[in-house]
C-alpha cells in the first residue's frame, strides 16, 4: 500500500507523492536546486568556498576603500 503525501512547491502548488518518493527526495533537491547531484558533498564544498571567498573579498575591498589601507 502506497501512502500518499501532499508536497508543496515554491509557488504553493500541491502535488501528491508516494511515501517512497517522499523519503528518497533530499531536502537539497527541492526548490531552485532541482538537479541530480545538487546535494553531493563536492558541490556543497565548492559552493561554500566560492560564497565565503566572495564575502571575504568584499569585506577586504570595503575596508581598503573606506580606510585606505595599504
Amino acid at each position: 500500500m502506497n501512502s500518499k503525501y501532499k508536497d508543496y512547491n515554491q509557488n504553493g502548488q500541491i502535488s501528491t507523492v508516494t511515501k517512497e518518493v517522499y523519503k528518497a527526495m533530499s531536502d537539497l533537491n527541492r526548490g531552485i536546486m532541482k538537479f541530480k547531484g545538487a546535494d553531493s558533498p563536492k558541490v556543497v564544498t565548492i559552493s561554500t568556498v566560492l560564497l565565503l571567498g566572495s564575502i571575504a573579498a568584499l569585506i577586504i575591498w570595503a575596508l581598503q576603500a573606506a580606510y585606505a589601507l595599504n
